[in-house]
């Protein structure tokens, strides 16, 4: 009887949702991104959840910390004669900046 005791509080205790505070913190970032980032880093979240073939399904305790990064996006526009492996780059357009 003490085992099976024991075992129903442990499910218990395991099962037991804990109720999580989402604080984070944006020193110096501009006012509109804080109010798309906690629910992006949760649809990645979600997307990982359903694409993932673990059995286990993981959530958002808290987030640490969080920084921006400076990015590039550029466009290619290459020729290429693919029997000869030659390629000729004809165009590039590259934005810099924070996004």
């Amino acid at each position: 009887m003490e085992m099976s005791s024991a075992w129903a509080m442990f499910l218990l205790l395991a099962g037991s949702q804990v109720r999580v505070t989402h604080s984070w913190s944006f020193s110096n970032e501009g006012k509109g991104i804080e109010s798309y980032f906690l629910a992006t880093v949760e649809y990645a979240l979600h997307i990982f959840n359903v694409k993932s073939k673990d059995t286990n399904a993981y959530r958002l305790v808290s987030i640490l910390d969080s920084q921006r990064e400076k990015t590039f996006i550029c466009f290619f526009t290459i020729s290429i004669d693919p029997w000869r492996t030659v390629f000729q780059l004809l165009n590039k357009t590259c934005l810099e900046g924070t996004y």
